[in-house]
């Protein structure tokens, strides 16, 4: 019986490991330059989808780690502004405050950058682990580089706290998952 205990056990455990919701919203101030990306005022929100394990697009030990991201919606004003690839930068605690960097062009021209005091991740930079939580923004910038220019011009904002939380299942998911658990009961029910 403990050893179907277990089995059960790893599988509600393996049921949480999965992709997971990253939100965030505000108002840009009206300080803020006006840009297809962002302007004065303007109403945004950030709504994207991370795994609890992503895939690791590149990395450096004790600074950042950038990962696959998908479903991103980027909304100005109600409307879907996000031209971006699908990875993120997340960041570590000592070199830049467990902050995250999310490129809203593919050229990353414009981005949207915060940093939280706290580290978004646990693990390695080369196998973050992601966890629900909310992360508070001790400093939010929008930015954007100039053509010509190397050095981006900040727009310092209201700082959003980003929520990350368990991503609501697809159906078929929810299914297949609930119907191992009845096969595993119902072993464990003929085995008595």
């Amino acid at each position: 019986m403990e050893k179907y205990f277990g089995m059960l056990l790893l599988a509600g455990t393996l049921g949480l490991a999965g992709p997971l919701t990253f939100t965030m919203s505000g108002t840009f101030n009206a300080g803020t330059s006006s840009t297809p990306y962002f302007g004065p005022n303007e109403t945004w929100s950030v709504l994207l989808t991370v795994n609890s394990t992503p895939t690791v697009i590149s990395d450096f030990t004790g600074q950042f780690t950038q990962v696959a991201i998908s479903n991103v919606v980027y909304l100005v004003n109600g409307v879907q502004t996000y031209t971006g690839g699908d990875t993120m930068y997340f960041y570590a605690t000592p070199f830049y405050n467990g902050g995250f960097d999310l490129c809203l062009d593919s050229n990353c021209s414009f981005g949207l950058a915060g940093n939280g005091g706290v580290q978004m991740y646990t693990g390695t930079e080369a196998a973050p682990v992601f966890s629900p939580g909310v992360f508070p923004m001790t400093t939010f910038d929008a930015y954007y580089f100039p053509e010509g220019q190397g050095t981006p011009i900040d727009s310092a904002q209201t700082n959003p706290t980003v929520t990350v939380a368990p991503a609501v299942p697809e159906p078929s998911s929810f299914y297949l998952s609930m119907l191992a658990m009845a096969a595993l009961a119902l072993v464990v029910a003929r085995r008595r």
